[in-house]
């Protein structure tokens, strides 16, 4: 009898401990796609601040106060600003799927 009593107490403990786990899975999928959508934030604002840049640079150019290469420089920037974004997104619906099934969507 108090072997069973164990048993069941320890089965208990164990449903209990396993519970307390997927909530904390769940939090942490969560912040991970709260952190994801932060990250695509971030990189729209770059992409602005960049192509900002680039119009700049390419007016200086054009009127013969910058080089050359700080006009390429200018373009790498913006392009590698709209690559980080791609990358963002692509982050973002994989935390997505990530959190979604583990709530059981």
């Amino acid at each position: 009898m108090k072997r069973q009593k164990i048993e069941v107490q320890n089965a208990e403990n164990s449903l209990k401990d396993n519970g307390e786990l997927l909530v904390i899975n769940i939090k942490n999928k969560w912040n991970a796609l709260n952190e994801a959508y932060k990250q695509i934030e971030i990189s729209q604002n770059s992409i602005g601040q960049s192509k900002e840049n680039l119009r700049l640079h390419t007016d200086y150019y054009n009127a013969g106060t910058c080089t050359m290469s700080d006009l390429l420089e200018a373009q790498t920037m913006f392009q590698q600003s709209k690559d980080r974004f791609v990358e963002n997104v692509t982050q973002y619906e994989i935390r997505k799927t990530e959190y979604l099934q583990s709530i059981g969507r």
